[in-house]
């Protein structure tokens, strides 16, 4: 018999549970989303100039490799 019981709240658990998560999963269905309609879709990106240190010694590189 307890066997019985614990199999019984086990599936009153799970059925609840289930009613709970389908409610918000199937609200947020109903309204589409626009991804495009972003604020900072079309927004470039900034032009950053980054420091490099080894240049010199890449650009010395790339030119011996390609001899």
């Amino acid at each position: 018999m307890r066997y019985n019981y614990n199999f019984s709240f086990i599936f009153y658990v799970i059925c609840i549970l289930g009613l709970v998560i389908i409610q918000p999963v199937s609200a947020a269905a109903d309204e589409p989303v626009d991804f495009l309609s972003d604020d900072f879709y079309e927004d470039e990106p900034a032009d950053i100039e980054v420091n490099d240190p080894i240049e010199p010694f890449n650009r010395a590189m790339f030119q011996f490799n390609d001899k």
